[in-house]
């Protein structure tokens, strides 16, 4: 009995031990904390989560395939590049980044299978991990690099597709990478400036989700209509470029000879006494009193504010709080039902937030939104399609978060940059000067909206549905809105 009780015990230690100590791959590194720094084409894993791991081996199939596949045209690489969190720790992002990661992996199965935008060149996709927070980003794009033309390990490596967090170490990857030349399509990044340099038609980067200026601008459009006051609750850690350009815009958005800043409090997101002063501000709505409270920081510091907002001393007074995309996080909060949430929003508060891309926004507006790349992600089809690659799945619920949709268009945007018409883009400058093209009748049919770029490679007038937590959790489209008040549309201004 003893015997078999240790034996157990020792299989389990095994069992959890095993991926910490595991070894990396050639030429990945390990980050110490159980998954590898480096870049992978799904035969060497980057993560021990399961999730991540059978989308590395579906990519590993796909890219195993393009290589067995007689063609005249050879194929071309487009990279992933992606901070994966430290295991164990903040499910609700590793869920995020597998949701990007599967995006990516069924466009690339898209491109390759249904041709939904031509046939030629074939993709391979690989996967470039920058570890926790981004901090080995170093190591990733060494690797993406030797992957381009020219490289040591020459992979016809034409783009890369960014995602994570909008961080310090996030920006010194993109700006290695522009700085060499190799373009970059931004997926789930959304600060208004993403590298040191400002954007301009030199730099090769391009975005498909609306910058944090764009959600301002269109949360301001939706709310106008119904709110003549508010107030700015700010996150002043100057390592947190996400909140402080959101703030800003929503500042620029939404003040004019109708509309009034009552108020503009800070909060210090990276440091001690959050929770004093979320009481603080609290006070502060109920002297204010304000039609709408700008949240311009992350989730666990929102769920600090709303857990304070039942004990105010004007709970009669409505406080309706609107944020950014990053609030996907505190909708997962409360619908786990993390204490006081759920208590706060049955108080006479309400949370909206701007999604990057909403399958219900799917139906709200059609003519946004381009029927064949809607049906990519939601079917019905034969195959290749989301539901038809990931049987099983609840096909809404994986999708709400936005991240598959995001994921997939930003690749669907290099495969479009690739696959002119007239001659395949095979180089990195090739794909760079494509995608200055990408407007007029050469927009992207994303399935998050049509895609027009600028000539600064934002995304001109972009689909932006706002959505709204219920008491229950529950998230759901309020209206679907745009910088302009309505979205891109082919021959329509501005797009």
């Amino acid at each position: 009995m003893v015997t078999a009780v240790a034996a157990a015990l020792f299989l389990a230690s095994v069992y959890w031990i095993y991926p910490l100590l595991r070894p990396c791959g050639a030429g990945l590194t390990s980050t110490g904390d159980g998954q590898c720094a480096g870049v992978s084409d799904g035969s060497a894993q980057l993560h021990p989560d399961p999730g991540i791991a059978a989308i590395m081996a579906g990519i590993h199939r796909e890219n195993t395939a393009v290589e067995q596949t007689p063609s005249n045209t050879p194929p071309v690489t487009i990279g992933v590049l992606i901070p994966l969190p430290s295991p164990g720790t903040d499910d609700d992002y590793l869920t995020a980044v597998r949701h990007d990661l599967e995006g990516a992996q069924l466009a690339q199965i898209q491109a390759n299978h249904a041709q939904l935008i031509g046939d030629r060149p074939q993709v391979r996709l690989v996967v470039a991990n920058s570890g926790e927070n981004a901090q080995h980003w170093s190591t990733a794009v060494s690797g993406l690099i030797e992957r381009a033309p020219g490289g040591s390990h020459d992979q016809r490596l034409v783009a890369v597709v960014a995602s994570g967090r909008s961080l310090g170490t996030t920006r010194a990857a993109l700006d290695r990478l522009t700085q060499v030349s190799i373009p970059v399509i931004a997926a789930r990044l959304t600060a208004d400036q993403l590298t040191d340099a400002p954007p301009s038609p030199n730099v090769p980067l391009a975005r498909v989700a609306p910058t944090n200026r764009d959600q301002a601008a269109a949360a301001a459009a939706a709310v106008k209509s119904s709110a003549s006051t508010a107030m700015v609750i700010q996150d002043r850690n100057p390592a947190n470029i996400y909140a402080d350009s959101l703030g800003k815009a929503f500042q620029e958005s939404f003040a004019d000879s109708a509309h009034e800043l009552v108020g503009n409090e800070t909060f210090d997101g990276g440091g001690e006494g959050v929770a004093t002063t979320m009481a603080g501000i609290v006070r502060d709505i109920c002297d204010t009193r304000p039609d709408v409270v700008f949240f311009a920081g992350r989730s666990n510091d929102l769920n600090t504010l709303v857990r304070a907002l039942p004990s105010r001393n004007c709970p009669q007074q409505p406080v309706r709080i609107i944020t950014g995309s990053d609030a996907v996080a505190f909708a997962n909060a409360v619908a786990r039902d993390e204490p006081g949430l759920r208590d706060a929003l049955s108080a006479q508060v309400t949370v909206e937030y701007t999604g990057l891309a909403h399958p219900e926004a799917w139906d709200a507006d059609q003519s946004a939104f381009p029927q064949a790349s809607v049906t990519a992600l939601r079917g019905p089809c034969d195959q290749w399609c989301y539901p038809r690659v990931y049987p099983g799945r609840d096909t809404a619920e994986e999708l709400a978060d936005g991240g598959i949709i995001i994921g997939f268009d930003a690749v669907l945007t290099a495969v479009t940059a690739v696959r002119d018409p007239y001659a395949p883009n095979t180089t990195p400058g090739a794909v760079g000067q494509a995608l200055a093209r990408l407007h007029g009748g050469n927009l992207v049919r994303g399935a998050s909206g049509y895609i027009s770029l600028s000539a600064q490679g934002e995304a001109i007038n972009k689909a932006v549905p706002i959505l709204k937590i219920g008491p229950d959790g529950v998230v759901s489209l309020d209206r679907l809105s745009a910088p302009a008040g309505e979205p891109c549309k082919p021959r329509t201004s501005p797009c």
